[in-house]
């Protein structure tokens, strides 16, 4: 969904040790600068950035934002530990497991030296609760059993690709988008074989 999350700050080398020891405590590698003065860390095929605002005002910190960050329960509480030992502020309560609407959730929340609000959150398929690997994909309901796709009438890429091809002729869309109607005009005068 996503290509990259962004943050700014007002000290690179102080972000640096703080955002360093965190990515390493979640099994992270340290961030590179970039030859702008950006930091960036690439972890678990997402990249993340740290940088001094270009416009040359300060940084500051989002009201309302949170950035999760995909690890276990047991990386949570290394990377909660790395974070305030390292200019992170530890915010709410301790971490651990809390009710919340989406059930058990392991909620470990941090401010980074600038005032970033920050999350551990279990990747996909991972349980909430520390030590318990088998209840299925985090932030499941727990009264609504998992359902796979086919489960969920998910009907496979051959009916989708043919569903696809019923848009493709369908008169409302040759109206709105010409492209579409050259297109199913060149079907319709192509010999059979050639379509």
């Amino acid at each position: 969904m996503f290509s990259h999350m962004m943050v700014g700050s007002n000290d690179i080398p102080r972000s640096k040790t703080f955002y360093d020891a965190t990515f390493e405590a979640m099994g992270g590698k340290a961030g590179r600068e970039d030859d702008k003065g950006r930091l960036i860390y690439l972890h678990n095929g997402g990249i993340f950035i740290v940088t001094s605002p270009i416009d040359g005002a300060p940084a500051t910190s989002g009201n309302g934002c949170t950035i999760g960050f995909a690890m276990s329960p047991e990386q949570a509480d290394a990377w909660h530990a790395a974070g305030v030992a390292n200019g992170g502020t530890a915010i709410e309560d301790p971490p651990g497991v809390r009710a919340g609407g989406f059930g058990q959730l392991y909620l470990a929340y941090l401010r980074d030296p600038d005032g970033n609000k920050l999350r551990p959150a279990p990747p996909a398929g991972v349980s909430q609760t520390a030590g318990n690997r088998s209840s299925g994909p985090s932030f499941r309901r727990p009264d609504r059993p998992f359902r796979s796709g086919k489960d969920q009438g998910y009907e496979g890429h051959s009916t989708l690709a043919a569903r696809r091809t019923d848009l493709r002729d369908h008169p409302a869309l040759h109206l709105r988008f010409p492209l579409i109607r050259a297109r199913a005009s060149f079907r319709a005068a192509a010999p059979e074989e050639a379509r």
